[in-house]
């Protein structure tokens, strides 16, 4: 099974898709996982403050 396909039946995010994956290896600690994600194309923003979708235009008031 392709660390993607885990990612998303595990840790499934809405809004974003997962890229790039990478095992990192630093001197002196453990390795980890670094996975790049982007917003999907077709979806909507969501309020920072308030958590609902809106708008492109969405203002804080």
């Amino acid at each position: 099974m392709h660390l993607k396909s885990i990612l998303n039946r595990v840790e499934p995010l809405k809004s974003f898709v997962y890229k790039e994956q990478r095992l990192v290896e630093v001197a002196g600690q453990q390795p980890f996982l670094e996975v790049d994600i982007e917003p999907r194309a077709n979806g909507r923003p969501f309020c920072s403050g308030c958590g609902k979708k809106v708008c492109a235009h969405h203002n804080q008031s």
